[in-house]
């Protein structure tokens, strides 16, 4: 008889990747994190990936060998990172910008950052597109007629 896969539970899935996510921002293995828990890479993997349902002894476990609390892998993430699909980047940014050891430093990094998200050209490029959108409307592209192109 042909086995029947269950489908996922969205909570097992949300789990998982909040396991993931803490780990990956503190910079950990698989492996490292598998053995702090006390089970092999493999398991862990299948709890990242909600294949396998983690127990609530082994999630607490893993909430000590994250330096985390439990409820932490039950909150969504509203980080407009991880909305916008760059989750490896903001995690490393963030592991990063935490190994900074002086507060002045971490301000300094935290103010350009800031500056950088608001910097101008990117509002002349949002410009620019809106240009070039209404010239192809309008039945222009590059000063011309769009029957040369």
């Amino acid at each position: 008889m042909a086995r029947v896969e269950s489908p996922v539970d969205p909570v097992d899935r949300l789990v998982g990747s909040r396991i993931k996510e803490r780990r990956t921002m503190l910079g950990l293995t698989q492996a490292e994190l598998a053995w702090r828990m006390g089970i092999t890479y493999q398991q862990l993997h299948k709890y990242e990936q909600a294949i396998n349902r983690i127990s609530a002894g082994k999630l607490f476990l893993c909430a000590q060998a994250l330096n985390a609390s439990v409820d932490h892998f039950f909150e969504y993430g509203d980080s407009e990172a991880i909305r916008t699909g760059r989750p490896r980047l903001a995690l490393t940014f963030s592991r990063i910008f935490n190994e900074i050891g002086e507060d002045h430093l971490q301000r300094a990094v935290a103010e350009m950052t800031r500056a950088l998200a608001q910097d101008e050209p990117e509002a002349e490029r949002r410009d620019n597109r809106e240009r070039d959108a209404g010239q192809i409307r309008g039945g222009e592209r590059d000063g011309g007629d769009l029957a040369r192109s």
